[in-house]
């Protein structure tokens, strides 16, 4: 207790006290702190004080409060473990808190009706980031049935995002399924992508759209010779049931004439509008055009 901070600095004097009250076991105190929204210093100082938390807390009883009610995501970066590995570290030395929050089968994401839920297998439980998806599918959420295989959209690799997310339309009806492959070194490049689903009493099936196609960064002069190394998808907001609002995150790398690389940015925000037949107009906006 006596290694957390107790004056302001970067994190502020409020932040010192909830942070000694969640070490104290108020886990509604831990609540919040993990939902500050911090950046520059104070994120990294928050982070660093979050693993001071964790370890004065203990193993067992942090697990304990993630099996309780949902509290904000906990990803375990760096800062939280230095100067070690942090999934490494979090196996070796506070094995209960990894098993729950990397457990090997997941049931998640209930649409707001309460009939529906996202059920998912990974190969691994943790392993140095290797995990994946092995099956996913949408259930009946009273008993378990499968109803839509969903497996060969979700490209969920990797330690800390293998799990993706699921953003419901408030009628449950339709759902943005998001999956990522944030493995580093992943042959072309990190990714995220999005499929949209769509519920009716005739069938359950995808929606037919492009969001997943290249944005437009091809006709850019300034794109000449680029080659795209990544790119996210990741969904926004349902507008309305049938309008779904997503960004496009798209990453270039050209070389200039010395050879040295040079790295374009381009986002897009994206409007899905969702037609009865199943099919989506698609409207895309450049909202954000950088080079460094």
């Amino acid at each position: 207790m006596k290694d957390l901070p107790t004056k302001g600095g970067d994190l502020g004097e409020a932040n010192c006290k909830l942070a000694r009250r969640a070490a104290r076991k108020d886990y509604d105190a831990l609540r919040k702190f993990l939902s500050l929204k911090l950046d520059g210093a104070a994120a990294e100082g928050a982070d660093y004080v979050l693993g001071e938390i964790i370890h004065i807390i203990g193993d067992d009883a942090f697990a304990d409060f993630l099996r309780g009610p949902p509290p904000t995501h906990v990803y375990f970066n760096d800062d939280m473990t230095y100067p070690f590995e942090n999934l490494e570290y979090l196996r070796r030395h506070l094995p209960k808190t990894c098993r729950v929050l990397f457990p090997r089968e997941i049931v998640k994401w209930p649409s707001p009706d309460g009939r529906y839920a996202i059920h998912k297998v990974f190969s691994d439980e943790v392993d140095y980031g290797d995990t994946k998806v092995i099956r996913a599918e949408l259930i009946d959420k009273a008993t378990g049935k499968a109803l839509l295989d969903l497996t060969a959209d979700d490209i969920g690799k990797g330690g800390w995002d293998r799990d993706g997310d699921v953003l419901w339309a408030e009628d449950s009806k339709r759902f943005a399924y998001l999956s990522s492959d944030l493995t580093p070194g992943r042959p072309g490049g990190l990714k995220k992508q999005t499929t949209i689903y769509q519920l009716s009493d005739a069938a359950l099936a995808k929606v037919d759209c492009s969001i997943g196609e290249t944005a437009g960064g091809e006709t850019d002069p300034k794109l000449k010779d680029a080659i795209l190394i990544h790119n996210f998808v990741e969904p926004v907001r349902w507008m309305t049931p049938a309008v779904l609002r997503l960004r496009r995150h798209d990453y270039y790398q050209t070389a200039d004439k010395s050879g040295s690389s040079r790295d374009s940015v381009r986002v897009y925000d994206i409007t899905a509008t969702i037609g009865a037949d199943g099919k989506a107009r698609i409207d895309r906006k450049l909202v954000e055009k950088e080079s460094y």
